[in-house]
C-alpha cells in the first residue's frame, strides 16, 4: 500500500484546502453560452446559443442559481423565448447539478413534442449533453434519464399519477392553458407544486402567456412575485422605461403614421412607419435603437426605477442609504452605449476625461457609500431607486411584450393591433399573446355618449348607402304592455354596417307591413330605393304570433332564440316532431338556436372599431337617446359558479331604459353572418312573391290537418 508523503505541515493544510474549497458558482447564461447548441429548425439562430440575440432571458435563466430564489415566473408574449429557457436549464442542472426534474404541459402531444422533438434534439445537438444522452432504446417519450438526472414528462390531465414522485426541478409550461375539468382533487397546477415539498432547495418555474382577468393562472401567480418589466434607456436622454403600447390618451409609447384624415392608416402603411414616443423627452425611438436598447437593458421590480449612475456618484458616493446589491463580476469592463448624456457613466460622459473604471473601484475606495448599484447587460453601471410594491426574494417575475421582440418591428406591432381592432377575439388574443396583458371581460363597455361619438356619420335616418348589400330586419317582440323594438341596418359583405331605421310598434302586423312594403333612396341616386331583403324575429315572447308572422313572409324571414350554446355559433331546432318516431318531422316548423354572448361580444367589439376602420359599424346622426341608452345596457359582471370558479355573466345596466334595441343589433350581427355564409341567398331589393303569404298558410293549414306545422324559405334550409 502507497503512502503519501507531506513535506510540511504547511503542504498538508494547502491539501487540505483544495477539498474545503467553495464551489465557484457558474451562471447558467455562462455555461449555455460555452455548451449549448440549438439545431437548425428549432430556432431562428441555430448554432452556439447567444443571450446577445435576447439579453432579456439572461436574467430570469440565472436565478436558477441564485440559493435565494425558489420561484421564477415568465409571463411573457408568443416567441420570446419563454420555451426556451426550461429546456435551457433542464440542460444546466444535469450537467452542472443534476436532481429529479418533472416538466408538466398542457396535453399529452405537447408534452410529448416538447420532449422528444425540442429536448431530446438540442441534447443530441449540444456535445456536453449528448455525452449523458442514454441509449436510444432507453429512452421514453415521458421518461429518461440524462447522466445522474431523471426527467419526468407529464400533462395536466395526469398530474395525479406523479403522487408517488418527488422533484427538485419543477417546471410548469403553458399554465394557462391546462384541464379545467371537475375532480374531486385540488387544481392540476396546485397539484403539480406540492411534488417540490421534500427538497429544501428545490425550484419552480411557471410560464405561460396570459388570458382572462382572474381567470389566469399565470397572470395570479406573477401578481405573487416581485412584479418585473424590462426598462431600456432612450438612446436621445438616457432616461429608463418600459416600451408601451400608449393609446390615443396618451403622448407616449407606440404610435404610426395616420391617413389624411386624421385617422389611423391601413396596416400596411402603419407597419411602414411606425415608432415608440421616449415618456420623458418625447424622441422618437426606432427600431434601429432596438438592439443597443435591449443589451443595455435591466429588470425593475414595480415600484422601483433605474438611471444610469453618474461620474459624481461613482466618484464621491452620494445619495447613501440605499442597498448594494451587485456589482460587475469583471472589474476590467467598461460601459458601452451611446446614451446618457455628458453626466452619464458611458462613452459620451467620459470622453476625454478620467474616473473610476467600475463600482468594484469605487467600492474598494470607499466612495459608493451605500448605493444601490446594478449592472445593465452591457456593463453600465446602474442606480436603482425607491422599494418594489411588492417585495419577494423567493418569487421573481417577469412580463414581457412584443415590443421586445428582436424578431418584430415596432411596424408589426403596430399593424398587428389595426388588423385586430374591431373583432374582440382578434383583440383579446393581442393582449395576451403580444401585450402579455390579461384581458379584461369587460374592457369593451361604453358609455352611450362615447357610444354616439365612436359610431356616428352625417347620414341622416332613412339614406341606404350605395355601397350596401343587404338590408336586414331584426325585430324584439315586446309583451302585452311593451311596445315592439326593431332596427333596420344595411350591411357589405366585409362587416361594415349603416343603421337605416329603429323604432317602436305595437303590433306585428305593423313590422310585417314594414318588411313588405318600406322602402329607402340610395344615396348618390336621384330614384333607385331598396327595400328589406331579411328580417328574423326573437321568439322567445309571443310565439304564437310570431310563427304566424314569419310564414306569412315565407323565406325572407327566420326565428331567432338566444341560448347558451357551448358549441358554434348558431344551430337549428326542430319544434315538430313526429308522434309515432318522436324523431323532428321533415319541413317542420323550429327556430335557429344563437350563442347569445358570443353575438353580445362581437356586438361590443363592432363598436369599437376606431373611427378610419374601412368597415365600421356605423350609426345616423338622428339616432335617439333611447336607442343609444338600450345600446350599451348591458355589461359584463364578475361571479362565482358553484364550485368557486371565477365565470362572468352579462347583466342589464340598473337604472337602464331596457335592451331591446341592444337584441336587436345582435340579431342584425346574425343576420348578417347567415347571409354571408350562403344560407339565405336572395336578390337585392326582392320583394315576397305574389301569392307567397297564401301558399304558406295553405301549406302550415295542410300539415296541421297532418299533425305538425311546417316552415318554409330560410328557416332551417342548409
Amino acid at each position: 500500500m502507497s503512502r503519501v508523503v507531506f513535506a510540511s505541515p504547511r503542504d498538508v493544510c494547502a491539501r487540505a484546502a483544495v477539498y474545503w474549497r467553495p464551489v465557484e458558482r457558474l451562471r447558467p447564461s455562462t455555461w449555455a453560452e460555452s455548451n449549448l447548441r440549438l439545431p437548425p429548425g428549432l430556432s431562428p439562430k441555430p448554432g452556439p446559443y447567444s443571450f446577445d440575440f435576447m439579453p432579456f432571458l439572461r436574467e430570469p435563466v440565472d436565478d436558477w442559481e441564485d440559493p435565494d430564489v425558489r420561484e421564477v415566473t415568465a409571463m411573457m408574449g408568443t416567441r420570446l423565448g419563454k420555451t426556451t429557457m426550461p429546456l435551457l436549464l433542464i440542460g444546466f442542472t444535469a450537467a452542472v447539478d443534476p436532481g429529479p426534474t418533472i416538466v408538466i404541459g398542457d396535453t399529452k402531444p405537447n408534452i410529448e413534442e416538447l420532449s422528444a422533438d425540442k429536448m431530446q434534439r438540442i441534447f443530441r445537438e449540444s456535445p456536453v449533453l449528448a455525452a449523458l444522452m442514454p441509449p436510444k432504446h432507453q429512452i421514453l417519450v415521458t421518461r429518461f434519464t440524462t447522466g445522474a438526472q431523471t426527467n419526468y414528462f407529464a400533462w395536466s390531465g395526469s398530474v395525479g399519477s406523479l403522487g408517488a414522485r418527488g422533484a427538485r426541478y419543477l417546471y410548469c409550461t403553458e399554465i394557462d392553458k391546462w384541464s379545467r375539468q371537475r375532480s374531486p382533487e385540488a387544481d392540476a397546477h396546485a397539484l403539480a407544486q406540492e411534488r417540490t415539498k421534500d427538497y429544501p432547495t428545490s425550484k419552480t418555474f411557471h410560464e405561460c402567456s396570459p388570458t382572462l382577468k382572474n381567470a389566469s393562472r399565470i397572470a395570479a401567480t406573477w401578481a405573487r412575485s416581485d412584479r418585473r418589466h424590462y426598462h431600456v434607456p432612450c438612446p436621445h436622454c438616457g432616461q429608463y422605461q418600459q416600451l408601451v403600447f400608449g393609446g390615443k390618451a396618451v403622448p407616449f409609447g407606440l404610435k404610426w403614421v395616420r391617413g389624411e384624415d386624421g385617422h389611423s392608416a391601413a396596416p400596411e402603411a402603419a407597419r411602414a412607419n411606425a415608432w415608440v414616443v421616449c415618456v420623458t423627452c418625447g424622441g422618437v425611438i426606432t427600431d434601429a435603437h432596438k438592439p443597443g436598447m435591449l443589451l443595455a437593458g435591466k429588470w425593475v421590480p414595480e415600484g422601483q426605477s433605474v438611471r444610469r449612475a453618474t461620474r459624481e456618484e461613482l466618484e464621491e458616493g452620494q445619495l447613501p442609504g440605499h442597498l448594494l446589491q451587485e456589482v460587475p463580476a469583471d472589474p476590467s469592463r467598461t460601459p458601452c452605449g451611446d446614451v446618457g448624456g455628458p453626466d452619464a457613466a458611458g462613452p459620451a460622459g467620459i470622453a476625454g476625461k478620467s474616473f473610476v473604471e467600475s463600482p468594484r473601484d469605487a467600492i474598494a475606495r470607499g466612495s459608493l457609500g451605500g448605493l444601490d448599484i446594478v449592472e445593465a447587460y452591457d456593463g453600465t453601471p446602474l442606480v436603482m431607486e425607491g422599494v418594489a410594491d411588492n417585495p419577494n426574494a423567493r418569487h421573481h417575475g417577469y412580463q414581457l411584450s412584443s415590443l421586445y421582440s428582436p424578431l418584430l418591428t415596432f411596424g408589426d406591432c403596430a399593424a398587428k393591433w389595426l388588423q385586430s381592432a374591431g373583432d374582440f377575439r382578434q383583440e383579446q388574443n393581442f393582449y395576451n399573446s403580444w401585450l402579455a396583458e390579461v384581458w379584461e371581460m369587460g374592457r369593451l363597455a361604453l358609455a352611450w355618449q362615447e357610444a354616439w361619438d365612436r359610431t356616428h356619420d352625417d347620414r341622416p335616418a332613412g339614406l341606404v348607402p350605395a355601397e350596401a348589400e343587404l338590408i336586414g330586419l331584426a325585430c324584439d317582440p315586446g309583451g302585452e304592455k311593451i311596445a315592439n323594438h326593431y332596427v333596420i341596418r344595411a350591411w357589405d359583405r366585409f362587416g361594415g354596417s349603416w343603421l337605416i331605421a329603429e323604432g317602436q310598434t305595437p303590433s306585428l302586423a305593423e313590422v310585417g307591413d314594414l318588411v313588405r312594403e318600406s322602402r329607402w333612396p340610395v344615396a348618390g341616386t336621384e330614384d333607385e330605393t331598396r327595400g328589406i331583403d331579411l328580417a328574423v324575429f326573437d321568439a322567445r315572447y309571443r310565439k304564437p304570433d310570431v310563427e304566424d308572422l314569419v310564414l306569412s313572409l315565407g323565406p325572407t324571414a327566420r326565428m331567432f332564440m338566444g341560448s347558451g350554446l357551448k358549441y358554434g355559433t348558431w344551430r337549428w331546432v326542430a319544434e315538430e316532431k313526429s308522434a309515432r318516431t318522436g324523431k323532428p318531422l321533415k319541413g317542420g316548423f323550429g327556430h335557429w338556436a344563437l350563442f347569445s354572448d358570443y353575438y353580445q361580444d362581437k356586438l361590443d367589439s363592432m363598436m369599437h372599431r376606431p373611427t378610419g376602420h374601412p368597415h365600421r359599424w356605423r350609426i345616423h346622426r338622428d339616432a335617439g337617446e333611447l336607442y343609444l341608452k338600450q345600446l350599451v345596457s348591458e355589461i359584463l359582471v364578475e361571479s362565482r359558479d358553484k364550485r368557486g370558479r371565477t365565470v362572468y355573466k352579462r347583466e342589464v345596466v340598473e337604472g337602464s331604459p331596457g335592451n331591446h334595441y341592444r337584441d336587436c343589433e345582435c340579431y342584425q350581427i346574425a343576420l348578417w353572418e347567415m347571409w354571408l355564409r350562403g344560407w339565405a341567398r336572395v336578390l337585392r331589393s326582392k320583394a315576397p312573391a305574389a301569392g307567397e303569404a297564401e301558399r304558406s298558410r295553405r301549406d302550415r293549414d295542410e300539415r296541421d290537418r297532418r299533425g305538425g306545422r311546417g316552415r318554409r324559405g330560410w328557416n332551417g334550409e342548409l
